[in-house]
């Protein structure tokens, strides 16, 4: 699915990959944002547009966490959930872990080593009310900017719960984090259609330590600020192509994107600001472990997952 907003910048009723092509090759939509991939209508206002109940549900996970949108069905039965995007958010508490370490290793070399240093406070310190590991903190941080993100994009309230494991296997969904968010809580059914999980991996914004240290914990370096863009480069280089991935600056101007050297900064071109995430998508489907069961008999067949003119007030 593609998000959608409105002129104000409002959110609306995402829509289909197809139907989004339709409006930017019409001139009804401009790009918003890459990834994730949102547009923004030029003629829509969202005091015009018919919008439908969505919920985020999230299961969150000590290194991946799932939130999956959904638009919820009230059946007789009880509710039904249908997809309409799926997202894991791995986190980074592990380098936020060493990365403390680290830091507790050069201050006592400091130390060690007589320079002007503080003295060692551990022994005076006190833990204050509600305090957090960093790692741990950077965990529940992650969760609450996507559902912050997620709320922007899309009118949507939040849904968690237990009953993950046995919704799933009862419903004969494969393991997946993803799906792990869309089984939560008391419901009769899921619709899953056929969407890829996209995949978001927290990298930081950068690093507050800013000295690059050897395997014995001696200083060797120091680091430059690194952003994503995508550099396209004339062929009569060498280093010729298109190439997306991190950057290493340096004070020379001449990077190195990803793998590839040598790539001067005149050839780079911004595709979207480093927002402390890396995206990929999942490279198989959603899927069921066996075909869904069939409806108890009085029980009425599930609508489409989006309505047809749902956000729109009427046909595209």
């Amino acid at each position: 699915m593609v998000f959608v907003l409105d002129r104000h910048k409002k959110p609306l009723m995402p829509c289909t990959p197809r139907r989004a092509r339709l409006l930017l090759a019409r001139r009804r939509a401009v790009v918003h944002r890459i990834r994730p991939f949102v547009i923004r209508l030029r003629d829509r206002r969202t005091q015009d547009s018919v919008l439908q109940e969505s919920v985020l549900k999230i299961d969150p996970g000590s290194r991946t966490s799932g939130m999956t949108l959904v638009r919820a069905e009230e059946t007789p039965a009880g509710e039904v959930h249908h997809a309409l995007f799926c997202s894991e958010v791995q986190q980074r508490g592990e380098l936020v872990h060493r990365g403390k370490q680290t830091q507790s290793n050069a201050r006592r070399r400091r130390r060690s080593a007589n320079l002007r240093q503080r003295a060692p406070r551990f022994d005076t310190r006190a833990v204050a009310k509600g305090w957090l590991p960093p790692s741990m903190c950077s965990r529940v941080g992650n969760i609450l900017t996507w559902a912050r993100r997620y709320s922007r994009w899309v009118p949507v309230g939040t849904w968690t719960g237990g009953r993950t494991r046995w919704n799933r296997a009862r419903l004969g969904i494969a393991k997946t984090h993803a799906n792990d968010a869309l089984c939560v809580g008391e419901i009769t059914g899921v619709k899953l259609l056929r969407l890829k999980t996209l995949r978001i991996k927290a990298t930081g914004r950068g690093e507050h330590c800013r000295t690059n240290w050897t395997a014995e914990g001696f200083p060797r370096g120091y680091k430059m600020r690194q952003k994503q863009v995508r550099a396209e480069v004339p062929e009569p280089l060498t280093t010729a192509g298109i190439h997306l991935g991190r950057v290493a600056v340096r004070a020379s101007g001449s990077f190195r994107v990803g793998k590839v050297d040598g790539i001067h900064a005149r050839y780079g071109v911004l595709v979207q600001r480093a927002d402390g995430y890396e995206y990929e998508w999942a490279e198989q489907q959603n899927r069921r472990l066996f075909p869904t069961p069939a409806p108890r008999k009085g029980t009425p067949a599930s609508s489409p997952s989006l309505k047809r003119g749902a956000s729109a007030g009427g046909d595209w």
